[in-house]
């Protein structure tokens, strides 16, 4: 498995990756079942042919680029950047609350 893009929220993470010509993303929350177990909850896509309609359906899906970046594989990250700057352009007035745009422009290059 090539891991592409890892993206952190508080209490999880998702990350879009790549085997054997296919791509999807993977999610990872901790939940607590109760005030003394956490419980472990992980979700995987459907398999998609191309890396742009993974990361399309990935971002129809979650607030990626409000999330905080945790990997972007090199042979991607002008691709990656191309929808953040989109996402950037449509979502120009919105409040940055806890993410912000800098430690994307750092990640992406």
């Amino acid at each position: 498995m090539e891991r592409i893009l890892e993206v952190l929220g508080e209490g999880g993470s998702i990350t879009l990756a790549n085997e054997k010509d296919n791509y999807f993303f993977t999610t990872e929350e901790l939940a607590f079942e109760n005030e003394f177990e956490i419980k472990d909850l992980k979700s995987e896509s459907d398999l998609f042919p191309d890396f742009s309609q993974a990361m399309l359906a990935m971002l129809k899906k979650y607030p990626v680029f409000q999330l905080h970046p945790g990997y972007v594989n090199e042979q991607f990250r002008a691709t990656i950047k191309i929808y953040f700057d989109n996402y950037l352009l449509y979502n120009e007035d919105e409040e940055e609350g806890n993410w912000t745009k800098d430690k994307w422009k750092t990640a992406l290059g």
